[in-house]
C-alpha cells in the first residue's frame, strides 16, 4: 500500500529522513502514451523534476516508498 505525499512532506522525507519517494505522472500531451514511474532520492532531483514535467504530465503523484 502506498502513501501519498504533498511535495511538502516528499521533501520532509527525502531532507530529513534520507529516505527516497516515489514520482508517478500521466502524460498530458499525449494520453494514449503511458506515463512512467520512478524512485527520487535527493531534493534537486524532485525540484527538477516538478520543474520540467508540470506543463507536460498530468496526475503527478508522489508516494512514500514503503
Amino acid at each position: 500500500m502506498r502513501t501519498e505525499l504533498t511535495f511538502t512532506q516528499a521533501a520532509t522525507t527525502i531532507l530529513d529522513d534520507g529516505n527516497p519517494i516515489i514520482f508517478t505522472a500521466d502524460n498530458n500531451r499525449n494520453p494514449e502514451q503511458p506515463g512512467f514511474e520512478f524512485q527520487i532520492t535527493t531534493f534537486e532531483h524532485l525540484c527538477e523534476e516538478y520543474k520540467l514535467l508540470y506543463k507536460d504530465y498530468c496526475n503527478i503523484k508522489l508516494y512514500a516508498v514503503s
